[in-house]
């Protein structure tokens, strides 16, 4: 008999299992088997059905429906990148969603990029052209026929319709009326560029954007959030002079790593993509590109390979891969180093007093892609499978649920009153009698379902344990009087030291009440600690203290 697998009990000598050690070996086998669904393409599908985060539909394929709460989750990860792009000196600019064919062969797209664009046509510019061709057809019947008496006969009962169509249309000229949707914001932010005069002490200047992007993936292909047509970029440019290339990547570096450690990523890999077999420009700016990313890793001390042939279009790029706590890797984060679209549009700087008068040639920026999340729907996917649909209270899109405990209307009223000053910030006893100013942050605070009010106490508890909140207020006559709520946490507190240790701010001790540790209560759940009471602006000053140290 082969020797038994460490998870595996040893049989009972008369080689029967007992009960026990079915149900043991039952439970191991279950666990195994959901770390492999964990894996699976579908994990995030599950999760954000069974917690409304999003929906598709067959009448927009590949374009997913984020639901209100799959909303908050994806504003709350933007928000990590928007705190970066503050830190970090990044202005954020919208720009159209389609453009001319003129644009498009401009920036080499139409060439390169135009099989996965979506074409755009007004329906009044559509019904032209079918006019136009229906006139043509016209003048072609018209042309053959006349050749004999019968054949005029024939055609003396048709429609002269295509004949007047004819004549209106053909005095009319037809404008170049071919958009296309974008697929990528790098033709507009170029636009933004060269739409004023820059010089060197303008340089780098950073834009930012979050406007939706579209490429006409197969229909096959499209999956959830993780294969989509429709999507969201962090997508950022910056132009800058070739000197500052390898200050400007290492920054982006550290950009990420800081974003992806929030994210609990601490481990990522680097990837150098060099030119394609279909690419843009001369060999000698590909050279010069691609050496200018291999100096900026080295001397940021970042361990890399390289992937020979699978740059972009227009440039060799850094790609990161995001390895998740189930050690799968991701394809996330994009750096790109692009000389050909500032040359395509021909943008230019002027070098400054420095620069030497002899000088002639022209200073041509150099134009860095950057993405740090990638796609925003594709992030939520890794995010909701990573953490398997358990969310840290920062990130949450069900952050607390107050719970009152008898149904009188004023224990009802506040309950509401509770909800909007955790929620909101907004203060209602303020001496003036008025709301005093809310605060930056909010806090998704729901009440328990009017339904849900003639069940049992222990019920409703259940059933908002089961629903995934963060924190449980509960709220009876005694908290009502006493202007308190009792505050019960799910799961075991772990983040508890964690913000004590954070002296980021100087936690005050009444924060965390008079001991200043979590009790667990024996009438509580496995994974539910009992906080007491608190006021409530106590409670919201510790949620406000979480929210900064992302826990």
């Amino acid at each position: 008999m082969p020797a038994p697998r460490p998870w595996m009990s040893s049989p009972p000598p008369n080689g029967s299992a007992t009960s026990a050690d079915e149900e043991r070996l039952g439970s191991q086998i279950r666990t195994r088997s959901d770390m492999k669904q964990q894996g699976r393409e579908g994990g995030h599908l599950a999760i954000g059905k069974s917690q409304s985060l999003f929906m598709t539909h067959a009448h927009s394929a590949g374009s997913p429906f984020l639901l209100p709460h799959g909303t908050r989750l994806a504003r709350r990860v933007e928000r990590v990148i928007r705190d970066l792009y503050d830190v970090h000196d990044y202005d954020e600019v919208i720009t159209p969603q389609i453009y001319r064919k003129k644009l498009w062969e401009q920036s080499g797209h139409w060439d390169n990029y135009r099989e996965d664009m979506f074409g755009v046509e007004g329906f009044k510019e559509q019904q032209r052209k079918e006019m136009k061709r229906a006139a043509k057809v016209a003048k072609v019947i018209e042309e053959r026929r006349g050749c004999c008496a019968a054949h005029d006969a024939e055609g003396s009962g048709q429609s002269d319709a295509s004949t007047s169509a004819s004549a209106s249309t053909s005095t009319t000229p037809l404008p170049d009326m071919d958009f296309g949707l974008k697929p990528m914001n790098c033709p507009g932010h170029c636009l933004i560029y060269s739409s004023q005069p820059r010089s060197l002490s303008d340089l780098p200047l950073r834009f930012s954007e979050w406007s939706p992007l579209h490429r006409n993936e197969p229909s096959g292909s499209l999956s959830g959030l993780t294969r989509v047509r429709r999507f969201v970029q962090d997508d950022a440019h910056v132009f800058c002079a070739p000197e500052q290339i390898k200050a400007e990547i290492a920054t982006m570096l550290t950009m990420l790593s800081d974003a992806y450690s929030v994210f609990g990523f601490p481990n990522f890999e680097v990837v150098l993509s060099t030119r394609p077999s279909k690419s843009l420009g001369r060999q000698e700016d590909w050279d010069r590109a691609e050496q200018a990313l291999q100096e900026a890793l080295d001397e940021a001390g970042v361990r890399w390979t390289c992937n020979h042939g699978d740059g972009a279009f227009y440039g060799p790029k850094i790609d990161i891969r995001l390895v998740d706590s189930l050690q799968r890797k991701h394809q996330t984060a994009t750096i790109q180093l692009d000389f050909q679209l500032p040359e395509r549009f021909g943008l230019t700087y002027e070098p400054g007093a420095a620069a030497s008068a002899e000088t002639t040639s022209v200073h041509r920026p150099v134009m860095i892609h950057r993405a740090i999340l990638g796609s925003v729907e594709r992030f939520l996917a890794i995010l909701m499978e990573s953490r398997e649909g358990a969310w840290p209270f920062w990130l949450s899109p069900r952050q607390a649920c107050i719970i009152p405990v008898t149904t009188s209307p004023e224990v009802l009223a506040y309950c509401e009153k509770v909800r909007k000053q955790l929620s909101l910030g907004l203060d209602y006893e303020a001496e003036d009698g008025g709301v005093a100013p809310r605060s930056l942050q909010r806090f998704f605070i729901e009440m328990s379902p009017p339904s849900s009010l003639d069940m049992r106490l222990s019920k409703r508890i259940k059933r908002a344990q089961l629903a995934g909140y963060n924190f449980l207020i509960i709220v009876g006559e005694g908290e009502m009087k006493a202007s308190t709520v009792k505050a019960v946490v799910e799961g075991n507190g772990s983040w508890w030291k964690r913000l004590r240790s954070s002296a980021a701010d100087g936690v005050e001790a009444q924060l965390f009440g008079e001991s200043g540790e979590l009790s667990s209560s024996g009438e509580r759940e496995a994974g539910q600690m009992e906080m007491g009471s608190y006021e409530v602006g106590k409670l919201r000053a510790l949620w406000e203290k979480m929210d900064r140290c992302h826990l």
